[in-house]
């Protein structure tokens, strides 16, 4: 089964296309008909210069949530409450999370097959690099201006994100968010 959506969104609060499975162990591969498939695609603003999309391997309600790969979205003052376009992808060959935000389009890919997150003509093995700072919305070209490897698990209950910016203060910096309590 194949998903495909399309939305003309505010980046707000969105976790699109998260269907509800057992987690399974290791950032296993879901596999359902024979075709590797994420639960879901988020995407969401956390303050006006800063958003994120973010692909879910599995959500278990009665576990945790495990991500795959994580692009934070950082640029200029109110750029985050823009409204733009945004349509994903969530099964095989290549996972996607494509934007046109203020006429100006960026997509993320991430290929089930080799497990590589791909953005502004750049692989990352999400072995290695499975979290990337993207600056310049807004305003300037768009660059990488950092990266990072995490395990990627938070329990149900709790924001991943939020999860995955406590655990790294160099995170937070890349972020010019400063320490978080």
């Amino acid at each position: 089964m194949s998903r495909l959506a399309t939305a003309r969104v505010v980046l707000a609060l969105f976790a699109a296309g998260c269907a509800h499975r057992p987690a399974t162990s290791g950032g296993d591969i879901v596999v359902t008909g024979g075709k590797a498939q994420l639960a879901g695609v988020g995407s969401r603003s956390l303050t006006d210069r800063l958003a994120a999309t973010y692909f879910i391997r599995t959500a278990d309600p009665k576990g945790e949530m495990v991500l795959d790969f994580v692009v934070f979205l950082k640029g200029e003052p109110r750029w985050t409450q823009t409204l733009g376009d945004w349509t994903f992808h969530t099964a095989e060959p290549v996972a996607f999370s494509k934007y046109k935000i203020a006429g100006v389009p960026f997509r993320v890919d991430l290929d089930l097959t080799t497990n590589e997150g791909k953005l502004l003509g750049r692989a990352f093995p999400t072995a290695t690099a499975n979290i990337v700072v993207v600056d310049g919305f807004g305003g300037s070209a768009l660059q990488i201006a950092y990266t990072e490897h995490q395990e990627l698990h938070s329990a149900w209950d709790t924001d991943p994100l939020i999860d995955i910016l406590n655990r790294s203060p160099a995170l937070q910096q890349a972020l010019d968010l400063g320490p978080r309590s």
